[in-house]
C-alpha cells in the first residue's frame, strides 16, 4: 500500500469476492503490464517516483513514515430482497421502446439492451450466488404473471362467446321442445357441435358456467332427486333481451 500511495499506477487493487471470506482471501492485487510497458518499466517508473516523492517531502526518513494508499470499497454480499430491489430499480431505467440503456453504462446484449445477467456482474454489485437467487425469484414472478394474463385472456376470450354460446342453447332447448336437460346432455351436444375441435371440454364447461353467472334469469341449474345437474332454462323470460345484454 506504501508503494501504491508513492506510485498509483503501479497496482490495481480489487475484490474477488463480497466479503464473505477474511480480506486476505479476496484482496487481489494486479501488476498493469502491456505490449508497451514492462515489470522493468515499472521498476524504474517506480525508483523515480520514490526519489520524487523524498524530496517533495523532507519529513519522510524511512518506509515506515510513507503513508498507506487506501483501500478500495469493500462491497459485502447481499440479501435477496435488497438485491431484488437493487435489481427491479436498474431495470426500470431501461425502456424497452429505445434503442439503448437510459442509465450506467455497461455491456449490451444482442438487441442493445442490458440484461440483469449482465449489468451486475460488470458492475460488481452482487455475488454470483445472490444474482442466481435473484434470477430464479424473477423467473417465478414472471411465471405467475404470465400464467394471470393466460388466464385474464382465455376469460375475456370466453365472454366474447357467450352470444354465441346462447344461440346453440336456444336452438337445443327449442328443437327437443324441452325445458329442462342434463348437464351432461347438454355438454355432450355442445362438444359435438363445436366448430373449433380444438377447444377444450373443460373451456366449453367454463362458457356455460359463464351463461350461468350472466343469464340467470333465463338459464339456471338445479339439482334433481339423484343428485345429477339439471340445467333448465325459463320460458316466461324474453330471450332477445338477455341475448342482448351478453352481446354488451
Amino acid at each position: 500500500l506504501r508503494i501504491k500511495h508513492v506510485y498509483p499506477g503501479s497496482m490495481v487493487l480489487s475484490y474477488v469476492g463480497v466479503g464473505a471470506k477474511p480480506l486476505q482471501d479476496e484482496l487481489m492485487l494486479q501488476i498493469p503490464v502491456s505490449s508497451t510497458k514492462k515489470y522493468d518499466d515499472h521498476k524504474y517508473a517506480w525508483r523515480e517516483s520514490l526519489r520524487e516523492y523524498v524530496r517533495s517531502n523532507p519529513l519522510v526518513k524511512d518506509a515506515e513514515s510513507i503513508p498507506c494508499a487506501s483501500l478500495p470499497e469493500r462491497l459485502v454480499n447481499k440479501s435477496l430482497s435488497e438485491s431484488e430491489k437493487v435489481v427491479r430499480q436498474v431495470m426500470s431505467s431501461y425502456s424497452p421502446s429505445k434503442s439503448g440503456p437510459v442509465g450506467r453504462c455497461g455491456p449490451k446484449d444482442s438487441e442493445g439492451l442490458m440484461t440483469m445477467k449482465t449489468f451486475f456482474p460488470a458492475n460488481k454489485i452482487l455475488s454470483t450466488s445472490t444474482l442466481q437467487m435473484v434470477q430464479r425469484s424473477s423467473e417465478r414472478h414472471r411465471k405467475l404473471f404470465d400464467e394471470t394474463e393466460m388466464e385474464k385472456r382465455c376469460h375475456r376470450g370466453n365472454l366474447a362467446q357467450l352470444p354465441r354460446l346462447f344461440d346453440r342453447l336456444r336452438s337445443l332447448y327449442t328443437s327437443s321442445k324441452r325445458r329442462a336437460i342434463p348437464f351432461k346432455s347438454v355438454m355432450a351436444h355442445l362438444l359435438e357441435t363445436r366448430r373449433d375441435r380444438t377447444v377444450a371440454a373443460s373451456r366449453v364447461e367454463a362458457q356455460v358456467k359463464l351463461i350461468l353467472e350472466h343469464a340467470s334469469e333465463w338459464f339456471t341449474i338445479e339439482v334433481d332427486t339423484r343428485g345429477s345437474k339439471i340445467l333448465q332454462i325459463h320460458p316466461d323470460v324474453d330471450p332477445n333481451t338477455t341475448r342482448r345484454k351478453l352481446s354488451l
